[in-house]
């Protein structure tokens, strides 16, 4: 028996204003800091755990363990992966913080 699913919507992230209003020549040279390399059309990177806009379990327990600020690899990511957007991601940086990032991709693929 073929089961059918209904489609599902990936345009439900709507970026923080801050995110938003960021001039292009600030994200560009964050982005070149923080050695951030991106193609085709690319979301802004949310820079701060406000402009992530996470879940509310997400963001307690990124408040719990005191993450300071969201990996650079985090900060592009969450924005792409929430709007929808294919994406494939490679840092070093992750190695320290796997469980964060792991629970960022399993909020993703729950609320997809």
């Amino acid at each position: 028996m073929r089961s059918r699913f209904s489609t599902c919507s990936q345009d439900f992230f709507v970026p923080h204003k801050a995110t938003v209003d960021r001039p292009q020549h600030e994200v560009e040279a964050w982005r070149e800091a923080k050695g951030i390399l991106v193609s085709g059309d690319a979301p802004r990177p949310a820079q701060n755990w406000v402009e992530c806009q996470l879940l509310d379990g997400v963001a307690q327990y990124v408040q719990d363990k005191r993450f300071p600020e969201p990996t650079p690899i985090q900060s592009q990511a969450l924005p792409m992966a929430c709007s929808g957007r294919d994406l494939m991601c490679v840092s070093p940086s992750l190695a320290h913080r796997p469980s964060l990032s792991s629970r960022f991709a399993l909020v993703h693929r729950c609320r997809t």
